[in-house]
């Protein structure tokens, strides 16, 4: 018996195969469509239920798009748009338009309620900046996103908000002014979310730490020493990984002595220390934290349940994150962010709202809250682990979530998405007014050039004037990474030569 897929769409540009199958992942699994090129289904011997084909057609003054099924155009299916003159903006106007009359008919015959609406992308909070440049008056830029997107209401507003507040942040930048990010990619352990190249520690004392902050050095006073040569101001710095905190409290100390040295750290105006893991951080380390200019320290407990941290493998308990929390606060590290997950693993949303609830205790001035997130090459990816909660548990806890931190005095400042995330929400960070993190807007809006040290790190270089980020990567592999540090130099010769 012949087997037959449920539903193939065939479309002209990989460009738009590429979008079409992220937005039909939305209504069906992997298993029931195919999305294919022109080129790719004349090669192609796979069979469907239903052939939906996409048709652009091109006059003198405007552009023509249909949908066929099975050969026959579908009702309501066609649209015709004015052509631009801009290719690029051409194109982006197709895309955009194959977008919306997808998503309309799979929504008719697919229906879930989906309050992103076309979204797939990382970045919706770009989109409500764009808006704003080009219509400031709120009311409007919120109903033109709604129309352009197909977002709810709700969503619209939230992303229009959060581009006022970042604004207050991005109207200081410096044209000379950078970010950097510095990657420590090592772990006590691997958790079973995490999709990121770090590589868990054999030991507390493992070599490899010593070996890493050797070749971490050298590569670092290339490029701190490249950016004095040009004048160059650095306006946040990232420390993260990984977890920064598993080197021991004199690698620590010696981490910040030769970064000291290479760099004024108090001529920075924002540093933020990524510790991640509560039972990496001792009280020997956070005194010695204290006596740097750190600004902000991250504490990532994921869960307030010690069942849950043992499910996905991580060693410290939910008192270890209270004792960190208050050791922080008593040695003068009173900016502290808390990560939490929503929806992991043989969690249910009365957990969740416990783990909120025990929050309430240490009046936070930062909460960045994830929506779990099948990443390709995390542990609950490869064990084809399923979301155990349905659409309307997860929309129902987020709003448990803004109504938290309304009620705690935090705002909303970043927000940003993942592929295949828990029923297609978000990750949202919040914080006190005036403490929110000015690292984070930067690099998420993509409104200043970040500089990325250290194996896996990713710089990416922001040309305003010419509306391009270029986005440089990192190696991955910590041994392949020391073993060619002399490249580096040759990189960083580059990429500095274009700031």
């Amino acid at each position: 018996m012949e087997q037959f897929m449920k539903l193939k769409i065939i479309v002209k540009h990989p460009a738009d195969a590429y979008e079409i199958r992220e937005l039909t992942r939305l209504f069906i699994t992997e298993e029931d469509f195919l999305v294919l090129t022109e080129e790719e289904a004349n090669k192609s011997e796979e069979k469907a239920d239903i052939n939906i084909l996409v048709h652009f057609q091109h006059t003198e003054n405007e552009t023509k798009l249909k949908l066929e099924k099975n050969g026959t155009t579908l009702k309501n299916m066609t649209t015709s748009f004015g052509l631009s003159s801009n290719p690029i903006l051409q194109r982006k106007n197709e895309k955009n338009q194959l977008k919306r009359m997808m998503f309309q008919l799979l929504q008719s015959w697919y229906p879930r309620h989906l309050p992103w609406g076309i979204l797939t992308g990382v970045r919706p909070v770009k989109i409500a900046h764009e808006m704003l440049r080009k219509e400031p008056d709120c009311h409007q830029a919120i109903e033109n996103i709604q129309q352009d997107t197909l977002m709810s209401s709700e969503k619209a507003k939230l992303i229009t908000d959060i581009a006022q507040l970042q604004k207050n942040y991005l109207d200081t930048l410096e044209p000379d002014a950078i970010s950097l990010y510095i990657n420590i990619p090592l772990c006590p352990t691997k958790c079973t979310y995490c999709s990121f190249a770090s590589q868990a520690l054999k030991s507390e004392d493992d070599p490899i730490i010593e070996s890493y902050l050797r070749g971490l050095m050298i590569e670092l006073e290339t490029v701190l020493s490249g950016l004095k040569a040009r004048n160059k101001k650095i306006r946040s710095l990232y420390i993260g990984g990984g977890t920064p905190s598993v080197m021991s409290a004199k690698q620590l100390n010696y981490f910040f002595l030769q970064l000291n040295s290479l760099w004024n750290l108090s001529q920075i105006d924002e540093i933020t220390f990524e510790g991640g893991r509560p039972d990496t951080l001792t009280p020997e380390k956070l005194r010695l934290l204290a006596e740097y200019p750190i600004h902000r320290i991250s504490v990532n407990p994921q869960t307030l349940h010690d069942r849950t941290l043992q499910k996905i493998n991580r060693r410290h308990t939910v008192q270890d994150f209270f004792n960190v929390c208050n050791e922080a606060i008593k040695v003068g590290l009173d900016n502290i962010n808390v990560d939490i997950i929503m929806g992991l693993p043989g969690e249910t949303p009365d957990d969740f709202i416990q783990t909120l609830h025990q929050l309430q205790s240490l009046n936070l001035e930062s909460l960045t809250v994830h929506s779990l997130a099948m990443k390709r090459t995390a542990g609950l990816k490869k064990q084809q682990y399923r979301f155990e909660w349905d659409d309307h548990q997860a929309r129902s806890m987020m709003q448990q979530v803004y109504q938290f931190a309304e009620l705690q005095k935090l705002e909303a400042y970043y927000l940003y998405r993942q592929k295949q995330i828990l029923a297609n929400m978000e990750n949202v960070g919040f914080a006190k007014p005036d403490r929110a993190c000015v690292y984070n807007i930067l690099m998420m809006e993509e409104m200043q050039t970040v500089l990325g040290i250290g194996a896996g790190a990713v710089s990416k270089l922001v040309f305003p004037d010419q509306n391009r980020v270029q986005r440089v990567p990192g190696i991955k592999d910590i041994l392949v990474y020391l073993n060619r540090m002399p490249e580096h130099e040759n990189k960083w010769e580059h990429v500095l030569s274009q700031l």
